[in-house]
C-alpha cells in the first residue's frame, strides 16, 4: 500500500472519529487504538521510503560523480590532442638551430659540432603558451649508447656540464654525441610531457668530425 492510501486510511478514521460525538467511550479507545495503529504503520512505510530514497539518491549522486570524472577525462584526453610540444635548438656558442621541414639536425662524433641544446615550449588548443613543468619533461634517443643526454627538471637554468658558458633551460637537455667508433648514423630524439601525454621528435644525424689520424700502409701518423 502507497503512503497516500495510508494517509487517506488515517484521514477516514479521524473523520469517522470525530463526526461520532456520541459514541461510547469503548468505541472511541477502540477507533483511538486502530489510529494509533495505522499511525504506527505509516511511519514505518515513510521510514522505509525515506530510506528507499535516500539509497537511490546516494546511488544517483555516486554515478553522476563518477559520469564527471570520464567527462573530465574525455575532455582533457581532447584539450590534449590539440595541446602542442614545439623543441627549440641552439648550438655550441649559442646560435639557433633553424629547423628545415624534413632536414634532420646534424652532430660530430666528438669535438666541435657534437653538441646541440634542446629547449621545449607548449601551446595549448588556443595557441597561447604553457606553462611547462619540468619535472615532467623527459629525453630519450633511439639509440642510448649513441648519444649523452643531460636533462634539466628544475625551475631554473642549469651551467651544461661540457661546454663552458652554455647553460640548461628548465626542462630542456645538453644533447651530446659521443666520441666513440661505431656511432654515425641517422637517430630520433623524442622529447616527451608526461603530465599531459604529448611529445615532440627530431632527427638528429651524427657525421664524422674533423680528421684526427692519417693511417698510410698500416702506419699511423
Amino acid at each position: 500500500m502507497t503512503i497516500i492510501a495510508w494517509l487517506e486510511r488515517i484521514y477516514s478514521a479521524i473523520v469517522k472519529l470525530t463526526a461520532n460525538e456520541h459514541a461510547d467511550s469503548t468505541a472511541v479507545l477502540q477507533n483511538q487504538s486502530n489510529m494509533q495503529a495505522q499511525i504506527n504503520k505509516l511511519g514505518s512505510a515513510v521510514l522505509f521510503s525515506f530510506s528507499q530514497v535516500l539509497q537511490q539518491s546516494q546511488v544517483t549522486q555516486d554515478a553522476l560523480v563518477a559520469q564527471g570524472i570520464q567527462l573530465q577525462l574525455i575532455l582533457d584526453t581532447l584539450g590534449h590532442q590539440f595541446r602542442s610540444l614545439t623543441i627549440t635548438y641552439h648550438d655550441e656558442s649559442g646560435n639557433p638551430i633553424p629547423k628545415e621541414i624534413g632536414m634532420p639536425f646534424q652532430l660530430t662524433d666528438g669535438g666541435a659540432g657534437s653538441h646541440l641544446f634542446a629547449t621545449p615550449t607548449e601551446t595549448d588548443a588556443a595557441g597561447n603558451p604553457v606553462t611547462i613543468d619540468p619535472t615532467k619533461i623527459t629525453y630519450a634517443a633511439s639509440d642510448p649508447t649513441a648519444f649523452t643526454i643531460t636533462s634539466n627538471s628544475t625551475a631554473s637554468p642549469i651551467p651544461s656540464p661540457d661546454v663552458p658558458g652554455q647553460t640548461i633551460a628548465p626542462g630542456g637537455a645538453e644533447i651530446a654525441a659521443v666520441s666513440t667508433a661505431g656511432h654515425l648514423g641517422s637517430f630520433q630524439i623524442t622529447v616527451a610531457d608526461t603530465g599531459n601525454h604529448i611529445q615532440a621528435q627530431d632527427t638528429v644525424t651524427v657525421v664524422s668530425g674533423a680528421a684526427t689520424a692519417l693511417t698510410i700502409g698500416g702506419t699511423v701518423v
